[in-house]
């Protein structure tokens, strides 16, 4: 699905048709902004095929948060314009072995093995993995989570302070 216009009611009160002609900065914002422009009342899309991509999760043990936080602070920077590649990762407390994990889902719009965008931090190395070629549905039910899961969604900012990784 592609968004090619919305209809957004600014912080100010005012209606903006936003799109890559009349609003390009905004646009390119509003790709993963949430709410913090305003509010969208409508959109446009165009609905594309969709065929097989590259997916799935990894899962890392704490001790490499340090290196995940850096390989996520990049894919956010320099790989920022791709817009067939998207992430996200999370801390877990994984209950079996009463610790914390860190899992990263990786998702690309193409059926390529390793893409670009992630291949540094697919030398990471890791405890447990997914990643693989399938369809879109198959990975929904990755997303499915066994009962009695408890969650607290956090959304934060990474602004690294210096080169020496501290944050």
């Amino acid at each position: 699905m592609l968004i090619l216009s919305r209809k957004l009611v600014l912080p100010n009160a005012t209606v903006r048709t936003i799109n890559d002609q009349t609003h390009p900065d905004l646009y390119f914002a509003l790709r993963g902004g949430m709410n913090n422009f305003g509010i969208v009342t409508h959109f446009t899309i165009r609905a594309v095929p969709q065929g097989q991509m590259h997916g799935g999760s990894r899962i890392y043990s704490v001790d490499k948060r340090e290196d995940i936080l850096e390989q996520a602070y990049q894919l956010t920077t320099t790989w920022k314009n791709d817009t067939a590649m998207a992430f996200y990762y999370r801390f877990e407390y994984d209950q079996e072995a009463d610790d914390f994990i860190l899992g990263m889902n990786q998702e690309y719009a193409h059926p390529i093995s390793n893409p670009p965008p992630f291949r540094q931090v697919n030398e990471v190395p890791f405890e447990s993995s997914t990643l693989r070629i399938d369809w879109p549905s198959n990975f929904s039910v990755e997303g499915i989570s066994p009962s009695g899961g408890r969650y607290d969604l956090c959304i934060f900012t990474l602004n690294p302070i210096n080169k020496t990784n501290q944050y």
